[in-house]
C-alpha cells in the first residue's frame, strides 16, 4: 500500500477517536480546516483509500484498522524513523516515516521479523568481533560516552519505548572498536554486550521471542 501524509492519516483518524497519534505531529498544529479536509479527501479518493467523501474502499478499511491497532497498542517502540505499536508478543503495527517524501506507511509485521529487519538495516549488529566479551557495566553520563567512544549514524541507533504500564526507556545502541555497547540514557549506565546479548536485549525491548 502506498504512503500517506500526516494530514491524510488524520483524516482517516476522524473515523476513529480523532485524537493525536503517537509520534505524529499534534493535530492542533496541522490546521485542518474543513476546506483542507475536503482537499485531503480528494487525494485519498485518488489513492483508492476512499470511495467518496463519506465511505472507505477495502484498502481504506484495512489502513484504518491498522491505524486503530497502532493507537490502541499497549507499548510503542521507536527506532529511528520506524515506530512499532505492540499489543501482544507476536505481531506489531509499524508506522514508517520517509523524511524524503515527508510521508508515512502503516504496515503490520511479525515482531521476530522486526528484529531481523533492524539487524538488516543496521549492519553493525551483524559485523562484530566481540562474540564472547567479558560483559561490563559503567556509570557514565552521555557527554562522557560521546567523548570516549566514536560512533555516528552508521553504527548506532536510539531505541525508546513508551508504555502506560511501565516506565519509559531510552537506550543508545552503538559499536566502537568492534565492540557492542548499550547506553541507558535514563539510568546513565553503559553496558558492554556480546552480539547475542545485545540482540536478546533488543528483542526483549520490542517484546519479541528471539532465537539467533
Amino acid at each position: 500500500m502506498g504512503s500517506m501524509t500526516a494530514n491524510e492519516i488524520y483524516v482517516l483518524n476522524r473515523a476513529l477517536d480523532g485524537r493525536d497519534i503517537y509520534s505524529l505531529p499534534p493535530l492542533a498544529g496541522l490546521g485542518l480546516s474543513e476546506v483542507l479536509i475536503t482537499s485531503v479527501k480528494d487525494k485519498l479518493i485518488q489513492k483508492n483509500v476512499l470511495k467518496d467523501h463519506d465511505s472507505f474502499t477495502d484498502i481504506g478499511v484495512v489502513l484504518t484498522n491498522r491505524l486503530l491497532q497502532f493507537k490502541n497498542a499497549k507499548k510503542h517502540i521507536s527506532i529511528g524513523t520506524v515506530k512499532i505499536g505492540t499489543t501482544d508478543d507476536s505481531e506489531g503495527t509499524l508506522l514508517i516515516y520517509n523524511p524524503y517524501l515527508d510521508a508515512y506507511k502503516i504496515e503490520t509485521a511479525d515482531l521476530s521479523t522486526c528484529v531481523k529487519q533492524i539487524i538488516s538495516a543496521y549492519k553493525f549488529l551483524e559485523n562484530c568481533n566481540n562474540e564472547n566479551p567479558v560483559e561490563a557495566v559503567w556509570e557514565m553520563d552521555i557527554n562522557s560516552v560521546k567523548d570516549k567512544y566514536k560512533f555516528d549514524s552508521s553504527n548506532s541507533f536510539m531505541l525508546t519505548t513508551h508504555s502506560a504500564e511501565k516506565s519509559d526507556t531510552k537506550e543508545l545502541f552503538f559499536k566502537s572498536n568492534n565492540a557492542l555497547y548499550i547506553y541507558d540514557c535514563v539510568a546513565e549506565i553503559l553496558k558492554l554486550k556480546s552480539r547475542a546479548g545485545a540482540l536478546e536485549f533488543l528483542a526483549e525491548r520490542i517484546g519479541a521471542s528471539w532465537e539467533s
